[in-house]
Formats: structure tokens, sequence, C-alpha cells
């Protein structure tokens, strides 16, 4: 058999309690981690805000800009006379008689209509 330490008794006291400050410690440090955490959260979430309100009125800006303003039938009107003017070119390209479309047309007619 073992015999008790009457010393024991209290040192068990001791430890628990020893035990339980150092619950009350590792919650508070907890705590302090947790307010430092909801902390930073709330700053990104308060420079977030203000980034998207910045946003926002750039395009406000923006549309009110073109509702007043519209430009989309003078840069249609511009693509429209562009565009003619590259077929234009194209055709006269392709109309010529030593073109590569009539070189290639002329060398297909000739293979399939041999005389």
């Amino acid at each position: 058999m073992v015999k008790k330490d009457p010393n024991q008794n209290d040192i068990i006291g001791f430890k628990e309690l020893i035990d339980e400050m150092d619950s009350v410690e590792a919650n508070k440090f907890k705590k302090k981690k947790a307010e430092a955490h909801s902390y930073k959260m709330h700053t990104f979430l308060e420079y977030e805000s203000k980034r998207l309100s910045k946003i926002l009125d750039f395009y406000d800006t923006k549309v009110l800009g073109l509702k007043s303003y519209p430009q989309s039938l003078k840069i249609e009107t511009e693509l429209e006379g562009s565009l003619h003017n590259e077929k234009e070119n194209l055709i006269r390209k392709l109309k010529r008689e030593k073109s590569p479309l009539s070189n290639n047309i002329n060398a297909i007619l000739k293979i399939h209509f041999k005389r």
C-alpha cells in the first residue's frame, strides 16, 4: 500500500486553482483575439463599403453622361461608312484580272471543264 501524504490534498486543490486560472487566462486571450479579429473585419468592411460607394458614384456619372449625350448613332454611322469603303476596296481588288481569286477560279474551272 501507498501511504497518502497529507500535503497531497493541498496540492490537488492548488492544481485545480492553477488549472482554473489558466482557463480564465485562455478565455481572456480568446476574447481579445476575437475582438482583434472583429476590429479587423469591421475595418475591412468599412473600406470595402467606401470602395463600392466610389464605384457606384463613378457608374452613376457615366450612365448619366451616356443618357444625356448618346454616342451610339455617331459610332454606327462611322462604322457603316468604314464598312462600305472596305467592301468597295475588296471588290475592286477582286475584280482585277490577275487577282488571287480570279486565278483560283480559273484554275478550278480549267480542271473541271477540260476540252
